[in-house]
């Protein structure tokens, strides 16, 4: 820390609350929101729910994710439990590896007889983004190891409301009961707010949309100008202290 506060010119983080941290120690701290290139979202698309034996009225709960202990998938398992239970046609698809895939998903999924209600997509490539669009919403737990929730910011590109773990930087981009919900480490909790976007057209509508508003803010192509502005500026000023 103490090196890159001597010689960094300038410091760059895509954290709001770490922004305002920093900034308490150095003035050279500058927010930049993390970005997208939405170009790279297709305007065609295909359907490809039937491949996962997904019905047209089934309530589609996104996830993207390397399957690993930390990205909290034992809240995934519970909360299907209990939408087992409400014998709703709710369904977990899963897309994302990882060498945990066997221990921390398949062999639960087998345990507690979920079969109908968590359904692993396998990792997708030449059609992630039609896997994207089939779903009706995301959950989201815990970001990887970049730390940008970029699957979280493009599903809100898409428009899908998301359902986010505590944190300071998903809290950031996802508001509660604006365009999604934040919530606790509780199957309970959780189920509920899959339940209320499940059962309530219009607010789901209503997320939708608001989501995909915010998925718009990530646009490469103006945050690039404002990247570019920033070195621009830097450059000025060390070429005036060099004169």
């Amino acid at each position: 820390k103490k090196i890159l506060w001597k010689t960094a010119n300038v410091i760059t983080v895509f954290q709001k609350k770490f922004h305002d941290d920093l900034l308490q120690e150095w003035d050279k701290v500058f927010y930049i929101k993390p970005w997208l290139d939405l170009q790279q979202i297709p305007v065609h698309h295909q359907n490809i729910r039937p491949a996962f034996g997904l019905r047209e009225d089934d309530f589609v709960v996104g996830l993207v994710m390397r399957v690993q202990p930390y990205r909290r998938f034992d809240l995934v398992i519970e909360t299907a439990k209990l939408i087992k239970e409400s014998k709703k046609r709710i369904k977990f698809l899963l897309f994302g590896k990882g060498p945990y895939l066997k221990e921390l998903v398949l062999e639960p999924m087998e345990r507690y007889g979920l079969a109908d209600v968590i359904i692993p997509g396998g990792y997708r490539r030449h059609d992630y983004w039609d896997a994207l669009r089939s779903f009706d919403i995301m959950l989201y737990t815990v970001a990887g190891s970049d730390g940008t929730a970029r699957a979280l910011r493009q599903c809100q590109a898409m428009g899908k409301p998301v359902i986010c773990l505590h944190d300071d930087f998903m809290q950031e981009i996802v508001q509660d009961g604006v365009n999604g919900f934040v919530v606790h480490n509780d199957p309970k909790e959780i189920m509920e707010k899959i339940d209320a976007l499940y059962s309530d057209r219009a607010l789901f509508t209503d997320f939708s949309k608001r989501s995909e508003s915010q998925g718009k803010t990530y646009d490469l192509s103006k945050i690039g100008q404002e990247i570019y502005a920033l070195y621009e500026d830097q450059l000025k000023i060390k070429t005036e202290d060099f004169l």
